[in-house]
């Protein structure tokens, strides 16, 4: 099961496109897929600000963070949050959702 406490989004372009995806469930039941995530991940509300707790399991599956995960919605990269990320391998930011496993009964 997927630690929620753990999976903060802090990222505004990737945010902007989960909310995309979640528009289509069928491409995003793909996406999910593809990704090789086993569980319906959704959506939830939830700000903050600290370590995101996730990025060394990103490192060890997909590599690197790229600089679209230090971009804001309306497509400006914070360049010094992402240099920080580059030499440190952790990121300290703010997020204000996060995910959302569902419960089965």
């Amino acid at each position: 099961m997927i630690d929620v406490e753990k999976y903060k989004m802090f990222s505004g372009a990737v945010d902007a496109v989960w909310h995309e995806l979640l528009k289509d469930p069928d491409a995003y039941a793909a996406f999910l897929e593809e990704a090789g995530v086993v569980e319906n991940i959704g959506h939830m509300p939830g700000s903050g600000f600290g370590v995101i707790q996730w990025i060394q399991d990103y490192h060890q599956r997909y590599g690197k963070l790229t600089p679209i995960w230090f971009t804001d919605a309306s497509g400006v990269l914070d360049e010094k949050s992402y240099n920080a990320y580059l030499s440190t391998d952790v990121v300290v930011a703010a997020w204000d959702c996060g995910v959302m496993v569902p419960v089965l009964e």
